[in-house]
């Protein structure tokens, strides 16, 4: 399966404008051959309103079907697209095993990207999909998917959640001992999540 990750901001003064065209066509989405998932995530920082549009894909050629051979192409949603500054767009492959549903929506979503050189990842990968059954209810889906680049391997772990969990931070690593093994890593929390 492959994860895409599409990340940028809402432009000036037009949140509720994309919230209201989200809400409005976001469901057509879920009609796209090839689709297993799609979430539209909110988030509030200093600059403005920050988006990311989180999916989940059977296959390569599925996505390429939809976004063609440039799979970095996003496909415009009418009422959204044109209030949003897209800034990347990024794909892993994941495992369709580490998907986890609760019986709640997710309403935070949580996007951790770390780097390591190549042949640092495996252990890393193995560590975090073994941890995230031990994560609790709130979580309703998660994923690990990793991309090369170079001699580099970037390792995602995408984690959708019910509510914010009492007994953690979702903006600092949730496993510290895994976190310390990245050359480097980012975190984002969205505080508002859409469901196609």
């Amino acid at each position: 399966m492959i994860l895409r990750i599409v990340r940028g901001r809402i432009l000036p003064g037009r949140r509720d404008l994309a919230r209201a065209g989200l809400v409005e066509s976001f469901s057509q989405v879920r009609e796209l051959a090839g689709l297993v998932q799609a979430h539209m995530a909110l988030r509030n920082v200093d600059e403005g309103n920050d988006f990311a549009v989180i999916s989940t894909w059977t296959t390569p050629d599925a996505a390429m079907a939809v976004f063609g051979r440039n799979v970095d192409r996003v496909a415009s949603i009418p009422g959204v697209s044109e209030h949003l500054d897209f800034r990347s767009v990024d794909h892993f492959e994941i495992d369709e095993s580490l998907l986890i549903h609760a019986g709640e929506p997710p309403t935070v979503a949580r996007i951790a990207v770390g780097s390591v050189e190549l042949g640092n990842d495996v252990e890393i990968q193995q560590e975090i999909r073994t941890r995230m059954g031990a994560l609790g209810g709130e979580v309703a889906e998660a994923y690990v998917g990793r991309r090369i680049r170079d001699r580099t391997v970037e390792i995602a772990f995408v984690s959708l959640w019910a509510g914010r969990p009492a007994d953690r931070p979702l903006d600092e690593p949730l496993w510290h001992d895994v976190a310390e093994r990245y050359d480097s890593y980012w975190i984002e929390v969205y505080d508002e999540v859409y469901r196609a």
